[in-house]
């Protein structure tokens, strides 16, 4: 099964927020294309990190070494685990914060075609 980035958004944070809001350091969150709010309270516990940061990397490759992951990136009650730059990372001048959505594409199964040639009378 490979697994591919689907969308990579970097929202910019609104203005109007507190300047510690404003400043604080980029959140990286991942999530999976399709996967539901109750599969997504299930297994926000249970993420696979590694993987998550490699595909981080892919798509932002300058923050190579400067991400962590934290089960409380969003919120402090743990519902929004994510990566937490050791920067703020701005687009045009505004802090954002990086959204990035995963689907798994499913592998090709391989199709037995010996009984069409035994059908035709070719051998296997």
């Amino acid at each position: 099964m490979q697994i591919r980035i689907t969308e990579n958004k970097q929202i910019a944070r609104n203005p109007g927020s507190s300047s510690r809001e404003w400043n604080k350091a980029t959140r990286i969150h991942v999530f999976h294309e399709g996967e539901t709010l109750i599969q997504n309270l299930i297994e926000r516990a249970r993420r696979p990190v590694s993987m998550y940061r490699s595909k981080v990397l892919e798509a932002h490759p300058d923050l190579e070494g400067h991400i962590r992951w934290s089960q409380t990136a969003g919120c402090s009650c743990g519902c929004s685990p994510g990566f937490i730059a050791d920067r703020t990372v701005r687009q045009d001048g505004l802090p954002v914060d990086i959204y990035i959505t995963l689907s798994a594409d499913e592998p090709e199964e391989e199709v037995d075609m010996s009984y069409v040639l035994m059908a035709l009378g070719e051998a296997a």
